[in-house]
Parts: C-alpha cells; sequence; structure tokens
C-alpha cells in the first residue's frame, strides 16, 4: 500500500461535485483530501492500483494525479462512453488507454492525418 497509515482512497461524486476521501477505519471517519466542482461531465474511475485518477468528458479523457491532483495527461476521443487502462499505468511505465465512444467519431494524429475510428482508440502513455 502506499499509504503510510493503511488507509483507502476513494471518490464520490454527486451533482456537479466530485470529492476525493481518505477512509480512516482507525478512527471511523473520512478524511477528505480533494473537492472540485464540475470535475467531469460524466464519470470518473481509478486507474487499476488507484495511482491516478480519470475524469471523463464530452472531449475526451483526462489522467490526474498527485497530492494535489494535478492533470498529468489529457486525451482526445469524443464521446467516450467507457475506459480501461492497462495496470502499467499505476506504475508509471508506458501505458496504453482504451477508449470506448458510443458512436464512430474522426480523429487526428501524428501518426495519420484524419483516421476514422470504428469503437476503440488506443492511446499510448509516455512516462514523464
Amino acid at each position: 500500500m502506499m499509504d503510510k497509515r493503511g488507509r483507502d482512497q476513494f471518490v464520490i461524486r454527486y451533482g456537479d461535485e466530485a470529492e476525493v476521501h481518505w477512509n480512516d477505519a482507525q478512527r471511523a471517519q473520512a478524511e477528505e483530501v480533494y473537492k472540485r466542482s464540475f470535475w467531469t461531465e460524466s464519470f470518473v474511475q481509478w486507474s487499476p492500483h488507484g495511482s491516478y485518477l480519470a475524469t471523463v468528458h464530452r472531449q475526451g479523457v483526462a489522467i490526474w494525479g498527485g497530492p494535489s491532483f494535478s492533470r498529468l495527461h489529457r486525451f482526445s476521443h469524443p464521446n467516450v462512453s467507457a475506459y480501461s487502462s492497462h495496470p502499467a499505468l499505476s506504475d508509471a511505465e508506458a501505458s496504453h488507454l482504451t477508449c470506448l465512444a458510443s458512436f464512430p467519431t474522426v480523429t487526428t494524429s501524428a501518426l495519420s492525418s484524419n483516421s476514422m475510428v470504428d469503437s476503440e482508440l488506443h492511446v499510448l502513455l509516455l512516462a514523464q
């Protein structure tokens, strides 16, 4: 575990608010770590090991992390309805993020000009 006191971290989303808390079982209470209004338009999801938090927006997915939940990466992929990430994302190694959109989209990348993406987009995530 990454926390010295062995606490779990969890996120709550309600209305336009999102809050990250530590679950302190010894004190039988939650400790708020971070709170933000309008952080996402859709949903939030932890990375496989819980090191990063992803927020999903109309324009794509953003990855947040660190003590102040700074934005680490942003991926453009309109209308994401689901996503998954490789467990290596939590280990800060090169990895990938797979986004699923409910209908085909057109994307532009450095590797190819306009290309049609059927339903999935694999984005290479490079370690900093």
